[in-house]
């Protein structure tokens, strides 16, 4: 009787040990298959990335950054990696996927907001949302180790790396229902109504973890040749905050900046923006083709010659 119930508990693991093998390769081949959305979205920046300028950041990297208006202005293929409520911890996590695959890009451009690269915030779950189907890619498991006590085991079960994007995956191999160009997420409509600016209730703390993160991006651009540009994208209200200042201020070493923060025409333009922090797509076009212009005379990058960056 013992060595019954030993047989079939065994044949009951070994079962579900094959079904979770099963689900992650499944998951892995209608991601791979993606028709568009996020899934295809993320998988491509994570296992299929080939394009020589690259933006990344949060919100603001997504819906101000198009790359139709870099590649027509740059002569360069572009892409967008920015990700919604999302900073420099899973920005990093991206870089050392791409770089795995033994692809990289030439320059990276990151839209620096203090909110996601530098406070103190909830957004360290969301990273870990977005990387654990990648968590088979070289350096993922210190990545996740480092901010995540809890995960190693779990990690190890495909039906837990993809419990929160099932659908999502199933949804974008069938009919996607969010639409992106090359990552990029313009918004559409303007200001209608008065904003009262707010101000931060208590004094924000840095995130020791993500100023940890923010140099080890800026260095491993640095051992791997990547020209990298900080970018501060426009605000509507005009700021008091030297975003500038306090970027290098949290950088240990050198760094490039490029502070659109206040620029005209911007600044209280409702025209030209959705919500005071986002630009809707007239907006975007604008700050794109003015951030090229500035990115084509830094870099020396020659539009017809669209090997500049090779």
């Amino acid at each position: 009787m013992t060595l019954r119930f030993f047989i079939k508990a065994l044949l009951v693991v070994v079962a579900l040990i094959v079904i979770d093998i099963s689900f992650g390769k499944g998951m892995r081949f209608l991601a791979d298959h993606s028709k568009g959305g996020d899934t295809y979205n993320v998988n491509y920046i994570n296992r299929h990335f080939a394009d020589s300028l690259a933006v990344f950041g949060s919100s603001r990297a997504s819906h101000h950054y198009d790359p139709e208006t870099f590649e027509e202005s740059l002569g360069v293929p572009t892409y967008n990696c920015g990700i919604d409520g999302n900073g420099i911890l899973l920005a990093y996590c991206f870089l050392n996927n791409i770089i795995k695959q033994g692809e990289k890009p030439e320059v990276i451009v990151y839209d620096f907001f203090p909110r996601f690269d530098l406070y103190c915030n909830d957004d360290r779950q969301r990273a870990l949302t977005h990387i654990k189907p990648y968590y088979d890619i070289d350096g993922m498991k210190d990545f996740i180790n480092d901010f995540s006590d809890n995960e190693y085991a779990k990690l190890h079960l495909s039906t837990y790396r993809y419990n929160s994007a099932f659908i999502q995956v199933l949804s974008d191999a069938i009919a996607p229902r969010q639409q992106n160009i090359k990552g990029y997420k313009p918004y559409s409509g303007c200001i209608t109504t008065d904003f009262v600016r707010s101000e931060e209730p208590v004094p924000p703390i840095i995130d020791s973890l993500k100023t940890k993160y923010l140099n080890k991006f800026i260095e491993t651009c640095r051992s791997n040749d990547i020209r990298l540009v900080f970018v501060i994208s426009p605000h509507f209200f005009e700021s008091d905050t030297d975003y500038a200042g306090l970027l290098k201020k949290n950088a240990d070493s050198e760094i490039t900046i490029i502070d659109m923060s206040n620029s005209a025409p911007f600044t209280n333009n409702k025209s030209l923006f959705v919500d005071p922090s986002h630009l809707n797509n007239t907006g975007a076009e604008l700050f794109s083709s003015m951030l090229a212009d500035s990115l084509r005379q830094m870099l020396h990058i020659n539009r017809a010659d669209t090997t500049a960056l090779r």
